[in-house]
């Protein structure tokens, strides 16, 4: 069975302005997954919306006669909640983050842990959406030290592709650090 959100990222990008047309079978298992996942998750309200608007494509397609697209539903309590809660945890993650990369005031010297966070930097800056970029927890890392504060560092990243589908790419990344002047280089990134 599909994904939900995968069959909703498939949508928006039809139903954008000149966005390519999906077929009246696309329409009708995007609205089969969707309606499966309703069933399970009654309180999601965005769901039913997505379904109203497929509904009205495939009216179009029948009739030729046009529907106005249905309201956007207001966030549930719940949602909301969910939101909240989510947001949370993103600003800990990125304080977590921050301090794993930047250290104590950026003095704590290279270690594997830096090296690790500046080569995410590094694949993030080669991607086509760096936002949608999602790695893998530290220790799921290949982390080798070369000596001389060198480092070689293998992973896997899963990002958006310039389609809108997430794909993982493995890469291999090897970075420097230079004790000195407290800053990490890159040397070589392979894979992406």
């Amino acid at each position: 069975m599909a994904e939900p959100l995968d069959t909703i990222r498939k949508l928006q990008a039809s139903f954008k302005q000149g966005g390519a047309e999906l077929s009246r079978y696309d329409l009708e298992v995007a609205r089969q997954t969707l309606a499966e996942h309703s069933a399970r998750q009654p309180t999601n309200t965005r769901l039913p919306w997505w379904i109203q608007r497929v509904d009205n494509r495939l009216h179009y397609l029948d009739t030729g006669e046009a529907r106005p697209e249905p309201p956007m539903p207001a966030q549930s309590k719940q949602e909301k909640r969910t939101g909240t809660i989510a947001a949370v945890v993103l600003v800990a993650l990125v304080g977590g983050c921050s301090y794993a990369v930047f250290g104590r005031g950026g003095t704590d010297g290279g270690d594997a842990d830096g090296a690790i966070a500046y080569c995410h930097q590094f694949v993030e800056d080669r991607l086509r959406a760096p936002a949608s970029a999602d790695f893998p927890s530290f220790p799921e890392h290949n982390v080798t030290e070369l000596g001389d504060q060198r480092w070689r560092v293998s992973s896997y990243v899963d990002a958006e592709n310039g389609f809108g589908a997430d794909i993982r790419t493995s890469w291999t990344c090897e970075i420097s650090y230079e004790e000195s002047s407290e800053t990490w280089t890159l040397e070589s990134l392979s894979g992406l």
